[in-house]
Parts: C-alpha cells; structure tokens; sequence
C-alpha cells in the first residue's frame, strides 16, 4: 500500500538500555560545567561527551527525559510524546524536542525550558519504566490523540496493539475517563479505529489520512503512494480518488493540529 521510507520516531528503553545511561551526573556544581569531558544535558544533568558522540537522536532524546525527571522537583510523570519513546512507539507529529510532563494542577510560575506542562485530573493509567514515573501505554496513545489528532494516536496505538503492549479495552477505559474534555472526539475516534493488524507505522498513518478525508476502510491496496503523500493527507486522498475511491457523504471534521 505504501512506499517510501517512514520516518517515524521508535526507540525505547528496556531495564537493560537504561543502564547504558548510567553516565549521567546529576549535580556537581560549577566544576561539572567547566569539565570539558561532560556535555550538559539538562540544567543540572551531564553525561560524557564520548557517550553523548555515540547516541543518535532519539537516543540522546531519551537521555534527555531522564535527566529532566532526574533534577525535577518531585517526582514528575513522563507523558504524551516523552512517554511514547520510553515505551518505544512510533510516533509522528512531536512538535519539538521538548520533555512532555502531566502535572495534577498548573503550578504558580513558568515551566522550565524545553519543558511541556500539561494538566489532567486523577492519577489514571499510571505506571513505571525505565526507572521512570510515566503514563501507560493506553493513556499514552489517547493523550497523543487529543493533543495531537488522531494519527499521532493511531500510529502509536497500532503499534501498541500489535506487540499486545495494551488492549482494546484498556484503551477504552482511557478514553471513557477523558469524558467531554479536550480532544475527546480525536480519542473516541482513535479507540474505533485501532487496529493491531495494522503491519508498518505507514499504514496506520494512511488509514488515519483516509478517515480524515472521509474515504472508506481499505479492503486491499488500490493504489500507491508515498509516506510523505500520507503526511500531507491530500496528495493521498487525489491518489485514492483517481483509483476510484470515493470519500463517504460527508468528510469527519479534522483534527486542529496537522502531524
């Protein structure tokens, strides 16, 4: 169905990728920021540079979750698109490098820099990983729907689905305690959509792009397209039209924010 690359961001830690990271310093002053032999990860938080050289990006932005959780006041609970690459998801549509954190209530002041704050009530869906304090995998893929729309939602969850990280039902509930709040619609739209038989981050991604531009389910590949079309949604839907696929009567309504 798809061809192309896909560019999506997966990664994770395991218990046994965590200790790869042991390099991190919390602390030491004044004379940890002068030592030529540490990168600065967070205000607070080095590593060493040869060990920084070595990681890749989605590594070094792991690195930097931990780092911020590591000099947060509290003990802060990892979330949204931070959460999906602890849990090792891919995902599409993280705005920036910015560490995403759920906090029970806005705090007086501003939030650190490169630091995302988002509110929610109750203490649903929690668990840990990677030594970390971080959403689980249900809450997490519905957070990424309603802040993100339902393709940041849909990729992730699919991918959850298929590797029986969570269930249908566990997503279910999460979306049953969002209630009427933000990005309910996205949430109840990704809970009928996902689908763990969905085999590539580019599929999920496409049937995401087909139900925004009101087109039916896929039976079978009718034509191709690549995974930048799929990111752009339109170019795929005027793929699919000239294939002689029809959009239904009426287009859902569009997520605010495109991916």
């Amino acid at each position: 169905m798809c061809q192309g690359a896909a560019t999506v961001r997966a990664g994770g830690w395991s218990e046994g990728a965590v200790g790869a990271t042991s390099g991190l310093v919390v602390g030491g002053g004044a004379a940890a920021a002068r030592d030529p032999g540490l990168v600065r990860v967070r205000r607070g938080a080095y590593v060493g540079r040869e060990h920084w050289d070595g990681l890749g990006g989605d590594e070094r932005y792991l690195l930097v979750v931990q780092a911020t959780a590591a000099v947060a006041v509290g003990r802060p609970l990892v979330s949204h698109w931070s959460a999906a690459a602890v849990w090792g998801l891919p995902t599409v549509g993280r705005p920036d490098e910015r560490v995403h954190l759920t906090v029970p209530a806005a705090p007086g002041g501003r939030s650190a820099r490169g630091v995302v704050r988002h509110t929610r009530a109750g203490a649903r869906g929690e668990d840990r990983a990677g030594g970390l304090r971080v959403t689980g995998v249900a809450r997490t893929v519905v957070d990424l729907a309603r802040v993100g729309g339902v393709a940041s939602g849909l990729v992730a969850a699919d991918a959850a689905l298929r590797a029986g990280m969570t269930s249908s039902d566990e997503i279910a509930r999460e979306v049953a305690a969002v209630g009427s709040g933000r990005g309910a619609l996205a949430a109840r739209t990704l809970a009928r959509l996902a689908d763990g038989a969905c085999e590539s981050p580019g599929e999920s991604l496409s049937r995401a792009r087909m139900h925004e531009h009101g087109l039916p389910a896929p039976v079978r590949a009718v034509a191709r397209w690549t995974w930048q079309d799929a990111m752009r949604g339109g170019p795929m839907a005027d793929t699919l039209h000239r294939a002689g696929v029809r959009p239904r009567a009426r287009p859902p309504h569009r997520p605010p924010l495109d991916c």
